[in-house]
């Protein structure tokens, strides 16, 4: 059975911090400084996301990268 790509997992557990987080991924992209749609593009699979992006919402939502790539419970 083929494994997802990375930017699928990713996006899985960015969807799984958000609703831990409570908050929308339109939220967390204005609160980062992006368009309103950035992070639901990356959530839905229609964008990458960069090293710093991933940084970015890491820490927006209280989570390291690491967790958002491999996807370790938060702490």
């Amino acid at each position: 059975m083929p494994h997802p790509g990375i930017d699928l997992v990713v996006a899985a557990n960015i969807r799984a911090a958000l609703e831990q987080d409570g908050r929308t991924a339109y939220a967390v992209s204005i609160g980062l400084g992006h368009g309103g749609n950035w992070l639901n593009r990356i959530v839905n699979g229609r964008k990458g996301i960069s090293y710093v992006g991933l940084r970015e919402v890491a820490a927006e939502l209280g989570v390291t990268a690491g967790s958002l790539v491999d996807g370790t419970p938060r702490e």
